[in-house]
């Protein structure tokens, strides 16, 4: 198919070819003045080092873009198919355009002897005569005045001819090849359009999962946190309870050394010092006094410890409970989300 397309060129197709591929190569780092001065070595024995300081002007664009498009990434599969569809409708088109024009030459030929009144011009093109006859013909028609008239006559139709298909059948099939490739380049722009939206709908539904996993994330780390607050209040809520325990153990063992120094002490003044019955009862019901009052200080003292201790165990236990439930939870969720 290819073969056939490029036999069948005409001489300003494979020039305008010879441009498109000039202009590629010349584009891509100069390639083309190296080709060119490598062909002029060759042939001609000359060596240019010297590049040219003027770069290239591409002409002037007679077609739309999307014809122009349709030359660039030729390794692309899609590209490729477009110019193999593109190489047979051409050779298509060229074999109608011969089967026109061997029609309009027999056209021209059979009804020019009707014309200018000659019957062997419409058989000339339409009998195989043998070689001498023939040329004794073409011989005959050279050097005979009828000859410039019959020129004069085909050039006039020809022309008149060519100005029909000028003005009256190629508006109307430019006009549908502009069409088609207006509405090709449409669709074309309708599906990239519809290509970029469905891109920019994955990634909108990609950041969206993004974020929510980063919030989920971040909400887990302040749960976390918060845990650890929890936890380390719990810790200092412990020292310092062992830190009061400490403390009122020593001021226990202060006062009872106190007290017991006190009694040693006035154990020694009233050895010192002997009192009389009246004021020995007065002291002993004041010991007496203080006594009772200290043992019901303890007591109340020991009830409220208790009480306290029972109530933090109570909370420990409380918060054992609750973070076992929220790591049962979470190992929950976990394995939910492996499955």
């Amino acid at each position: 198919m290819e073969l056939e397309a490029t036999t069948t060129a005409t001489m300003e197709e494979s020039v305008d070819r010879f441009q498109m591929v000039r202009d590629r190569l010349f584009d891509v780092d100069y390639t083309w003045y190296t080709m060119r001065a490598e062909e002029n070595h060759l042939l001609y024995g000359s060596s240019l080092t010297r590049r040219p300081i003027d770069r290239y002007k591409p002409p002037e664009r007679k077609f739309f873009k999307c014809f122009y498009d349709s030359f660039r990434e030729r390794d692309d599969k899609y590209h490729l198919s477009l110019l193999y569809d593109v190489i047979a409708k051409e050779s298509l088109e060229r074999a109608t355009l011969r089967s026109y024009e061997s029609e309009e030459f027999s056209s021209i030929a059979r009804h020019a002897g009707e014309v200018m009144r000659v019957p062997q011009w419409c058989r000339f093109y339409f009998n195989k005569l043998p070689v001498i006859e023939a040329e004794e013909m073409e011989r005959r028609m050279i050097k005979s005045e009828f000859y410039s008239m019959y020129l004069e006559a085909v050039t006039v139709l020809e022309i008149l001819h060519r100005r029909v298909i000028l003005f009256t059948e190629e508006p109307a099939a430019r006009n549908s090849i502009v069409a088609a490739e207006t509405h090709d380049w449409i669709e074309c722009r309708r599906q990239q359009v519809e290509r970029e939206r469905q891109e920019e709908l994955e990634e909108n539904a990609r950041e969206r999962k993004r974020l929510l996993l980063y919030h989920d994330w971040k909400k887990k780390q302040e749960y976390q946190i918060f845990l650890f607050e929890q936890s380390e209040q719990e810790e200092r809520m412990d020292v310092e309870r062992l830190q009061r325990l400490h403390i009122g153990t020593w001021a226990q063992l202060f006062h009872a050394e106190l007290k017991e120094a006190r009694y040693h002490q006035l154990k020694y003044q009233l050895r010192q010092r002997l009192l009389n019955a009246e004021c020995s009862r007065n002291i002993m019901a004041e010991e007496a006094t203080e006594r009772s009052s200290i043992m019901l200080l303890q007591k109340d003292q020991f009830r409220t410890l208790e009480a306290e201790e029972v109530k933090s165990f109570l909370w420990t236990r409380r918060h054992m409970m609750v973070n076992e439930a929220v790591e049962g939870e979470r190992c929950g969720n976990l394995t939910k989300t492996v499955m």
